[in-house]
Parts: structure tokens; C-alpha cells; sequence
């Protein structure tokens, strides 16, 4: 399974741009501001995810089983991360 975080999407930008109308801020503040809580510092690209999920179809990941993978940039922890 697949645990997607924020990534750099038209869905993405229009919560920034609500939320950004809503309290105040810039676009850009506001979206700085959600890279800042994320540990690599930045939103996740749609390419990255869908490369992952790719690999979790192909024969690669074969041995895999019974896993929720986090794309997330760190943003989540966990009791090994």
C-alpha cells in the first residue's frame, strides 16, 4: 500500500491557495510554510510516487508483502523512522 504525502499537484496548489486566501499570506508563504514541516524540505514530485508505485507492480518488488510505504519526505515517524 501506498502512503502518500504532500506532492507537487494542481490538488496541492489549491489547498495552498485556499489556505493562503483564507489566513492571509502569500501563495508562496503559505506553501513554504507546509515544505517547512516536511524533513526534506520540499513537496513530493508526482514522478517520484509514481515511480514507486511502478516498481511495487513490477516483478522487483516481489519479495515485498504486507507493507504501507510511506512517500512522505519524512514527514511521518514511526517506530523505526
Amino acid at each position: 500500500m501506498l502512503a502518500p504525502g504532500s506532492h507537487d499537484t494542481p490538488a496541492i496548489a489549491r489547498i495552498i491557495k485556499n489556505s493562503s486566501s483564507k489566513n492571509g499570506y502569500s501563495y508562496a508563504s503559505a506553501k513554504k510554510e507546509l515544505e517547512e514541516h516536511i524533513p526534506v524540505g520540499r513537496l513530493g514530485l508526482a514522478e517520484e510516487l509514481a515511480s514507486l508505485a511502478a516498481w511495487m507492480l513490477s516483478p522487483h518488488s516481489g519479495y515485498i508483502t504486507g507493507q504501507t510505504i510511506s512517500h512522505d519526505g519524512g514527514a511521518i515517524s514511526g517506530v523505526f523512522g
